[in-house]
């Protein structure tokens, strides 16, 4: 086996303060971005702040309410909102961790491609790929994981391997897949790091491990003593049943990505990216014997991170799931454009000139599709960057004030904020639980109140519908005070179908008391507990408040 030489897959001595210069401005650069050009948090964003409210109140997870297995997604958000409560403080930190893994990717995409340049390709891509705030597990997990992986890689030491094994387990406690995908792609990394020497190979396998089981001891603990694994891991699946029908269908067509507009876009990432990990993954095994362990191994871990993105995090709707692949798509395709650029410098000219005009044109494509989906022209205008210094301060100010000051009204995710928010803030009890039938945890949040029967949102047609999920739902309602009930009428049906014990239980023990209508036209029925009286009316519509 021959090798390019001792440094390649490394940084030369004289780019250590490049890499650490860059990677505070990436960092700071992204985080600013994404804090200016971020208008509101979307709706999915509040199951992660109504889990994050509900331990403020006192729950536990799991024992009180289920958490399908992504603590440190948000336990982060608990105790900054602990300290600093409104979806302002929750965007700074979403784009923070942005902000590092924008940072990881710088580093290790300038080992990968030996290109500062490309490694600023790579930024660029995952930025403006603008993956949404809640999801930074899915890009800060394998950017911080590659960055570890190589630093192990150039000096091979116990202390980094525990690290690695550490990270690890943190990218299963953002959520448990990606700590799968993690420790499979770190894995065959190490294999191919030190084979053929089997010793050294066994050694680093079993103190990776070991790393992984010493740090995940005190969660597996947790776990057993507030629910017991089995049902731990039932629950999971259970979770996931919610989003199995996304699979696999209505995939983009090939002749699509020859289009324009956001379709085209749409079709020409996934099929990039597809192609990235296809052409990436053919590079790598033909060109084994010319890199040396520490790219090839480096490589395998970010082509493999992908490989194992695609079939599951990229489901339907696509054009949503797309900016979840920043974390990995940018890596692998910087290993590959390095690779490219590596070949183009070993042939003549006449060769390397097309070779090079190829990659630039690909990269292109990506960034403009990137560009496309990502309304990145929208976003940068959302900063006020356009209007000078003053532009991006009153942007500022603005973006503070909307999610710094109760009832956070211009944060609400769907137009104008519903009035029943302020009537739980003033009807209820601080320890009272609120309880609604359809999926829009922002209700829990923005009215600071915790969720009843365990569920930050109901899941239909197929999660959680057990006769041993119900059961629980209703256990957890027994020892819980909800006064109001809030009905979306025009799902009730698909609910009590989906949940019938626990839709006959809130029959026989609710009374209608108003209704509004929400920005899709929806009716919302307001029920109030039929043993509880009302000691007197709020607002105009006269909705009982105060409960004895």
């Amino acid at each position: 086996m021959t090798e390019t030489g001792p440094t390649h897959g490394r940084l030369m001595r004289g780019d250590a303060a490049l890499a650490v210069i860059g990677g505070i401005a990436v960092a700071l650069l992204t985080v600013a971005f994404r804090m200016l050009a971020s208008v509101d948090l979307p709706n999915d964003h509040f199951m992660t702040l109504g889990w994050a409210q509900q331990v403020l109140f006192g729950a536990w997870p799991e024992r009180d309410f289920v958490d399908p297995g992504m603590p440190l997604a948000y336990l982060p958000s608990a105790l900054v909102q602990s300290r600093w409560p409104g979806p302002f403080s929750e965007m700074l930190l979403t784009s923070s961790m942005l902000g590092i893994a924008a940072a990881a990717t710088w580093v290790a995409a300038a080992r990968l491609s030996r290109s500062w340049l490309v490694a600023l390709g790579a930024v660029l891509l995952e930025v403006i790929l603008f993956p949404r705030l809640y999801a930074f597990p899915k890009v800060l997990a394998p950017a911080v994981a590659l960055w570890l992986f190589q630093r192990y890689a150039t000096a091979p030491t116990r202390g980094r391997l525990v690290a690695l094994g550490a990270w690890t387990t943190t990218a299963a406690l953002l959520r448990h897949d990606l700590g799968a995908y993690v420790a499979i792609a770190c894995g065959i990394g190490l294999l191919l790091l030190h084979l053929p020497d089997i010793r050294r190979t066994t050694r680093a396998g079993l103190e990776y491990v070991l790393a992984i089981g010493i740090s995940v001891l005190p969660y597996a603990v947790y776990v057993q003593w507030a629910v017991g694994w089995p049902e731990h891991l039932r629950r999971g699946v259970e979770f996931t049943r919610s989003e199995t029908h996304q699979l696999f269908t209505d995939l983009p067509r090939l002749g699509e990505a020859l289009g324009g507009g956001r379709d085209g876009s749409v079709a020409a990432l996934f099929f990039l990216a597809h192609a990235v990990a296809f052409l990436a993954l053919v590079r790598l095994i033909a060109s084994r014997r010319s890199l040396t362990r520490e790219a090839r191994a480096g490589g395998a871990v970010a082509i493999g991170l992908l490989v194992l993105f695609l079939p599951v995090i990229l489901r339907k709707p696509i054009d949503a799931r797309l900016p979840d692949l920043a974390g990995v798509m940018p890596l692998a395709l910087a290993w590959l454009l390095g690779e490219g650029l590596a070949a183009a410098r070993r042939t003549r000219v006449v060769v390397a000139a097309p070779l090079i005009v190829l990659l630039v044109g690909v990269s292109a494509y990506a960034g403009r599709a990137a560009w496309v989906l990502g309304h990145i022209d929208e976003q940068i205008d959302n900063t006020g960057v356009y209007a000078g210094a003053r532009g991006l301060r009153e942007t500022w100010e603005d973006v503070r004030a909307r999610g710094s000051e109760w009832p956070w009204a211009r944060a609400w995710p769907t137009r104008e904020q519903p009035a029943v928010i302020r009537y739980l803030r003033a009807c209820t009890l601080q320890t009272d639980f609120a309880l609604l039938t359809w999926p829009a945890p922002e209700y829990y949040f923005f009215a600071r109140r915790p969720f009843g029967a365990g569920h930050v949102e109901f899941l239909p047609p197929s999660a959680f519908a057990t006769e041993t999920d119900q059961r629980q739902m209703l256990a957890w309602m027994r020892e819980q005070r909800i006064p109001v009930l809030l009905t979306n009428a025009d799902r009730h049906e698909e609910f009590a179908r989906t949940y019938p014990r626990v839709a006959a239980a809130l029959t026989a023990r609710y009374r209608d008391v108003g209704s509004f209508t929400i920005y899709d036209g929806s009716r919302i029925v307001i029920s109030a507990r039929s043993d509880l009286r009302a000691l007197g009316t709020w607002g105009d519509e006269q909705w009982p408040c105060g409960f004895e």
